[in-house]
């Protein structure tokens, strides 16, 4: 049984591994370990649906890293699920510098709150007080119902209630209060077909941005092996692992009867048995006795008188036990 405990702790460990990348490969193929807003999101709260769409009629990529092209003009760009600060502070600005037209879309909120007016890009955000009907949405479909509202500016060209556009250095900016205008569930439920083209515009590519999301880019080990073809060599060592614990566990030389029967464990044998074998083996019969007295003499500090009483005692040495008597003897009477 000893023999088999590290094969079964290899294939205990295999069927584990295998569990972990099969729950892996469904939350990854399902989405909702993303964030809500990703375009890798395939529940309601993604937009998934929204980039397949589009694949089929335009070039659709999706930006893990920062975009460094010159030039954006004929690319529009979704940024959704954005709070107020983002809007403020984004990088949003540096694509439409470069002629891009991105579309921003805010984050639903259920609160009543002051007005705030954003000067630089003439425009003021309202929030209504909530409704009882939106309080009342049960949890797994709340984030759909906004209270915000725009009052925009005569810069700004209204394309929805909810939707407003207006040009932005060499590019566009369009704003929407509720980004759950994108999402699975509304695109499955009611879309609005003349509504997303206009938003999406004249485009010839667009673009999904998941940095703002926090979804990188950011290679691992295993994406150099797979780039630089290690694969096969990774698993080479896997091999000669498992080899190494079979070999552990089976010889592939089995042992001779001989080295078996030295290999045993006898209960007969004591620790004195064998520190005398020790004695036996390292100090000669004749010098037993010249040693016993030079480690007594190191270690018991004797008086002068002791040690001359033990050292005549000793001299015999033809017997050895005798000898150790009489020494004994000789040094109670000194005591």
């Amino acid at each position: 049984m000893r023999k088999l405990a590290p094969l079964a702790l290899l294939a205990l460990l295999g069927a584990f591994g295998w569990g972990i990348a099969l729950l892996l490969e469904t939350r990854f193929g399902g989405g909702d370990i993303y964030p809500p807003g990703s375009s890798l999101r395939a529940d309601r709260r993604g937009v998934r649906v929204l980039h397949d769409s589009l694949a089929r009629l335009r070039p659709v990529s999706r930006n893990f890293n920062s975009l460094d092209a010159p030039d954006l003009s004929s690319v529009t760009i979704f940024i959704l699920q954005n709070n107020v600060f983002e809007l403020e502070e984004g990088d949003w600005q540096t694509y439409t510098k470069r002629g891009a037209r991105v579309v921003f879309a805010l984050t639903p909120v259920l609160m009543q709150k002051p007005p705030k007016e954003l000067k630089a890009l003439g425009l003021t955000l309202k929030y209504a007080k909530p409704t009882e009907e939106m309080l009342d949405t049960p949890a797994w479909e709340s984030g759909r119902e906004t209270t915000l509202s725009f009052a925009p500016s005569a810069d700004w060209t209204q394309i929805s209630p909810t939707v407003i556009e207006r040009p932005f250095g060499k590019g566009a900016f369009v704003l929407a209060a509720n980004a759950d205008l994108f999402s699975n569930q509304t695109l499955t439920e009611e879309r609005d077909s003349e509504l997303l083209a206009r938003i999406v515009g004249p485009a010839r590519r667009i673009v999904f941005d998941e940095t703002h999301l926090g979804v990188r880019d950011d290679p691992g080990v295993m994406v150099f092996v797979r780039r630089y073809g290690l694969v096969g060599l990774l698993l080479a060592f896997v091999a000669l692992a498992a080899l190494f614990l079979w070999q552990a566990s089976f010889p592939l030389v089995p042992l001779a009867a001989e080295a078996t029967a030295l290999l045993e464990l006898h209960s007969d044998r004591t620790t004195e048995s064998g520190l005398s074998q020790l004695l036996r083996r390292g100090i000669p019969t004749s010098e037993l006795l010249a040693v016993c007295g030079r480690e007594w003499e190191r270690f018991a500090t004797p008086t002068p008188t002791q040690r001359e009483a033990v050292r005549a005692a000793l001299q015999e040495r033809s017997d050895p036990v005798a000898a150790f008597r009489r020494a004994i003897l000789a040094l109670e009477r000194k005591r």
